[in-house]
């Protein structure tokens, strides 16, 4: 990970029990689908990739 992304995230990781929320990975996957054709029928969605951070709020 490059280290302005390691900056940008260090709030998040302070107070996040999810490290994985931060994988380069996860969001270029998240990016992929919703550039593929699979992500055709979505529309008016929010996709959240934090690693279920956000799963009980």
């Amino acid at each position: 990970m490059s280290d302005a992304f390691l900056r940008a995230i260090e709030p998040f990781l302070a107070v996040n029990d999810f490290p994985r929320a931060q994988h380069e990975t996860a969001v270029n996957n998240a990016l992929l689908f919703l550039a593929s054709d699979r992500a055709g029928p979505v529309t008016m969605a929010d996709l959240y990739v934090d690693g279920g951070a956000t799963l009980w709020a």
